[in-house]
């Protein structure tokens, strides 16, 4: 796992990808195609609310996937929502990955700033020029014992249902990705200039989280998530207009008058946190963002983009993930990309941290 660094997983030269999303469950198929990663077949299909926290009904919608694909790939890539995972930066000890491993297990809250019992982590030492400690903002010098590491983890009990789930599919699970780090790949592909030269922020907005990461010149300087998504602006527009949380989301992606304003009260504390993160970042790294990315389902409201964008005061633009892969889809489904597109993040990025 690495945060805007692909991965080397030699001999896998294709894979197939399902992004456990709360809202939709994504599944792509990827292969390595003349050195470029390529998009072969991708589905989306709506699942209800919570159906990664029930094996049986995950292995039913793993197996409807699966069928829609059609692809005699089995091993599978899952990719995590911001709901089941955890990604953090921290200073630790100098030892074997085994043993942070185990050091986080026992005393998470010494090293990330807070308990999470019950977890199993990942690790990846960080290089790169711009090693800051994230809780303190503070650089540290070569001679301190310590070394920059981002941490990847998750409920021990999401682990166990995945497993679960995956038995009684024609996949085995091979490697799991946190959203985050996801996004981050899928973002370094696209825009490897911007990634390497600029100091940037990128947000996800997601149907029951969100996500803001900001990248420091190819270093990840903060990343959080955030408890706001489409679907608390879907039932607040569906309370104020006594209407069902569907017909809500259908008014906001249609750009209903009736619901414009309302949407502008309801996302000001959304923006608060967003503006929150960044300070942070610019107060403890005296750098400023120049520039913000978003992405995300919520962003195909052109309402939620103009709130976000106007109340930032930083230059702000969606961007595609898809722009990361060449595309070799089959005929017909340009249109459904199109309408997913922005939401595949995720999925995109974890094929790349897979295959490259």
């Amino acid at each position: 796992m690495k945060a805007g660094k692909k991965s080397s997983r030699k001999g896998q030269n294709q894979a197939v990808i399902f992004d456990l999303g709360s809202l939709w469950l994504k599944g792509l198929h990827v292969a390595v195609r003349d050195g470029k990663v390529t998009l072969l077949n991708f589905a989306c299909e709506k699942q209800p609310d919570g159906y990664y926290e029930n094996p049986e009904a995950l292995t039913r919608s793993i197996n409807s996937m699966a069928g829609r694909l059609g692809i005699s790939v089995k091993k599978a890539v899952i990719a995590l929502n911001g709901a089941n995972s955890v990604l953090k930066q921290t200073l630790m000890p100098v030892v074997p990955l085994a043993d942070m491993r185990k050091m986080l297990k026992v005393g998470s809250h010494n090293y990330l700033g807070q308990a999470l019992e019950n977890h199993t982590f990942d690790c990846e030492p960080v290089t790169g020029e711009n090693e800051t400690h994230e809780s303190s903002g503070e650089g540290f010098e070569d001679s301190d014992p310590r070394k920059r590491v981002l941490v990847g983890g998750s409920q021990e009990g999401v682990i166990r249902n995945l497993k679960s789930a995956f038995k009684k599919t024609k996949y085995s699970l091979d490697h799991i990705v946190p959203n985050q780090v996801g996004i981050i790949n899928a973002f370094e592909v696209a825009y490897p200039d911007v990634f390497n030269e600029q100091t940037i922020a990128l947000i996800e907005v997601g149907h029951a989280f969100s996500t803001i990461s900001v990248l420091d010149r190819g270093t990840l300087g903060i990343t959080r998530n955030i408890n706001f998504g489409g679907r608390d602006l879907n039932r607040e527009i569906a309370e104020h207009l006594n209407i069902s949380p569907e017909e809500a989301q259908d008014l906001k992606e249609g750009l209903a008058d009736e619901v414009n304003d309302f949407i502008e009260d309801r996302l000001e504390n959304f923006v608060n946190e967003i503006q929150a993160s960044m300070d942070f970042f610019t107060h403890t790294q005296e750098r400023d963002i120049v520039r913000v990315y978003l992405s995300g389902g919520s962003i195909l409201s052109d309402t939620v983009f103009r709130v976000i964008a106007g109340n930032l005061e930083i230059p702000c633009e969606i961007w595609s993930p898809v722009e990361a892969l060449d595309l070799k889809i089959p005929s017909g489904l340009e249109s459904e990309l199109t309408r997913f597109d922005k939401q595949l993040g995720t999925s995109i990025g974890a094929a790349l941290a897979y295959l490259n």
